[in-house]
Parts: structure tokens; C-alpha cells; sequence
């Protein structure tokens, strides 16, 4: 069995992804108090348990709750306000009560549908809990395709929304997540940044995450976003025990700041598809796959004008990310398949691009390669930007 304790962090979730590795039964027992004081740290459990659910047979997946009598239902409440815990109930095939006999699944799959409503009404205050916002599409269900993200077509169909669109969502979802006041602190010019790169990263999660590396549909799959701010001084530690970050952090914060307190805006991305190597390569990536060789796919996924899609301005468009991240001496962190990836920004002011930009390092900090880290379902792009400062 799978126990994921109530604190997560970015080194604890490669703990449980390495435990994965090794082989669980079809059990994930999740804490209904989750927390998270880190960057980064509810979607890198909402890896972890994407990845437990593609390694089980699906019809055998159970999610093993802590409800117990008399307050079962508010303990499952509580565990769907979660991100994770609302993933893990969409990737179960049973939700159990601690006894691990009796079925909470008709009354979990009736609070997420109330919380996936609110992120498709634009409820945005409501998807998440404290200073942070959530949406996201759920593609075995009838909100696969959130008004937020797409406009329906003459069909019955939807499509994803155009950068106007996504310009306006940025700068809701911030004001959600940040509070309209310091939303202020940014400049138009940053929320269209943030806009555009939303588009693009959940643009590919709609042409690449819904189906597996051979083209086959999930039965089960989850696409989305999560915007949370996080403050940033001496005496609060949201490293999340990510030596990157760790390094980052101390970069920022011995700079001098404008306010009395500085914050950081975290928009992460997430998906369960195969991951952007074995989406690249039409078939998973096995372990002979030379780690080098995985960059390279994961890479020039990012690359602008590099998709599977044969379409002018297909791709990620990584230098379009980076440009805007230098500007504001931002971060980014890529987690997919074995590989474990990051740019740090910090002091830097410069849009202007140079060809080592167009590199990520290797979070393991292999001086002699890349460091082999175990495989992770589908892929999170986390993205911070420092703000009053």
C-alpha cells in the first residue's frame, strides 16, 4: 500500500514515486488534512498519484480514505477541497472508508462534481483552499472541457480558447490566488505573459495529455492548472526540500525588496498523459533509453514550432516562456518521465535570449549527465515569479 502522509514536499513525492517504482498493491491510503507550506508541493503529490494510478490495473485502483463514522462524509469533504485529493478520487476505481470495506465513492464523485462546477461557472475563490486557485478538466466526465479553458463549438464540440482569452483568465486566476491588491503588482505586461503561457502549456495538454503514447484514449485522465501564492522570507521555509529552489530562494531573498514582505506567484501545469518524451517518441520510453536521448525529446517538445501537430506556432514555445521569466527573474521546474528539470532566473532583467537559455539543468546535479530520477506519469511545469519586490 501506497501512505502519503499529511505533508508533502518535492523530495517526499520522489520518495513516493521511487516506492512506486518498486512496486505497491492497488492501495493509496491519502491523509484528508493535506497541507502544503512549499512550492510546488500539491502538484507533485498530484503526480505521485497519477503515477500510482497508471502503475495498477485501473479497475483495481482504491483510494483508502481515513472516514470513519460519524463523520465519514465531512472527512471526504475535507480530503476533495484538496487538489490531490480530488485527483486521487478521479483516479480511483473505488473510494473506501479506513475500514477498507465500505464504498464513499457516490459521495466523493458528488463533491468533486460540486467543485469542478465552480471551477466551470468561474467561481474561482471557491476551487481551492486558502491563497491559491485551481481548475481543472476531468476527461472521463462531463466537464472535460471547462468553460474557462474552451468555447463550445456548432458541433457540440469545444475548442481551447485564443490568448485574448487566456489573457483575461491569467489575470482572474491571479486575482484569486494573489488578492486584487497585489495582483496590482503586476503590470499588463506580465499578466499577458502569463496568459500566453498558460495557452500554451494547456494547449498541450489538450493535443497531447488525453490519450496515451500510441494514440489510445485514458479511461481515466485529469488536465488543469493551479495558481498559489507563497511568501517569501527568512523565517518561512517553501523549498520544499528542492535543493534548486533552495538555491533560488536565498538568491531572492538577499535582494533588496521594495515592500515589507515579497511573495511568490507559483502557476503550475499539470497533466497524467505519457509524459513528453514518450509522447515525442510515439511509445514509452524504456529504460535503455539513454537519459540524454529523453532530454533531447523532452526539449525539443519545448521548442517553438516543434509538435506533433503540423501546424504553424504548434509547440510549447519555450523561448516565449523564458524570455518572460528572465524579465521578471522568475523560475521553472519540469517534471516528466525519469527526468527532473529546472531554469533558475534569478537577477535576471533581460527578455533578451542567449543559447544557453534555451537549456534546462538537471535537478540532480549530475556533473557528468543527467540524473536518473523514477518515472513520473504525465508532466508538471511549475513557473514562479517574485512579486513586491
Amino acid at each position: 500500500m501506497l501512505s502519503v502522509n499529511r505533508v508533502a514536499t518535492i523530495a517526499a513525492c520522489e520518495e513516493h514515486l521511487g516506492a512506486i517504482e518498486r512496486g505497491t498493491d492497488g492501495r493509496l491510503l491519502l491523509a484528508s488534512n493535506l497541507k502544503y507550506a512549499h512550492c510546488g508541493g500539491a502538484v507533485s503529490l498530484l503526480q505521485v498519484i497519477n503515477t500510482w494510478s497508471r502503475s495498477v490495473v485501473e479497475t483495481d485502483s482504491v483510494l483508502l480514505t481515513h472516514a470513519q463514522a460519524p463523520h465519514a462524509e465531512q472527512t471526504v469533504a475535507n480530503l476533495v477541497e484538496t487538489l490531490p485529493g480530488l485527483v486521487a478520487v478521479l483516479m480511483s476505481a473505488q473510494v473506501v472508508a479506513r475500514d477498507g470495506q465500505t464504498s464513499m465513492l457516490a459521495t466523493a464523485y458528488e463533491d468533486a462534481r460540486q467543485r469542478i462546477e465552480a471551477m466551470d461557472a468561474g467561481r474561482f475563490r471557491e476551487t481551492a483552499r486558502g491563497t491559491a486557485t485551481t481548475l481543472l478538466c476531468a476527461d472521463q466526465t462531463t466537464k472535460r472541457a471547462l468553460q474557462p479553458f474552451y468555447h463550445p463549438t456548432t458541433n457540440g464540440g469545444a475548442n481551447v480558447r485564443g490568448e485574448s482569452d487566456f489573457v483575461d483568465l491569467a489575470r482572474d486566476l491571479m486575482g484569486a490566488a494573489l488578492g486584487d491588491a497585489r495582483k496590482r503588482d503586476f503590470e499588463f505586461k506580465d499578466v499577458e505573459a502569463v496568459g500566453v503561457m498558460l495557452r500554451e502549456l494547456f494547449a498541450n495538454t489538450h493535443y497531447h495529455a488525453r490519450t496515451d503514447a500510441a494514440g489510445r484514449p485514458y479511461r481515466r485522465s485529469v488536465r488543469g492548472t493551479h495558481f498559489a501564492q507563497h511568501w517569501l522570507d527568512e523565517s518561512e521555509k517553501v523549498s520544499a526540500d528542492f535543493p534548486p529552489f533552495e538555491e533560488y530562494l536565498a538568491s531572492i531573498i538577499a535582494r533588496p525588496r521594495r515592500g515589507a514582505r515579497a511573495k511568490l506567484l507559483e502557476i503550475s501545469v499539470f497533466d497524467s498523459g505519457p509524459g513528453y518524451a514518450a509522447r515525442a517518441a510515439g511509445r514509452p520510453i524504456d529504460e535503455d533509453v539513454p537519459l540524454e536521448r529523453e532530454y533531447e525529446l523532452v526539449r525539443n517538445c519545448l521548442l517553438r514550432n516543434v509538435s506533433t501537430r503540423r501546424q504553424d506556432g504548434a509547440g510549447i514555445g519555450l523561448p516565449r516562456m523564458l524570455s518572460r521569466l528572465k524579465g521578471r527573474g522568475g523560475f521553472i521546474r519540469l517534471r516528466t518521465g525519469r527526468l527532473s528539470l529546472f531554469r533558475s532566473c534569478a537577477g535576471e532583467h533581460d527578455t533578451a535570449l542567449i543559447d544557453a537559455d534555451y537549456e534546462l539543468d538537471d535537478a540532480g546535479g549530475g556533473a557528468a549527465g543527467f540524473t536518473r530520477h523514477a518515472p513520473a506519469s504525465g508532466a508538471v511545469v511549475t513557473l514562479l515569479f517574485p512579486i513586491g519586490r
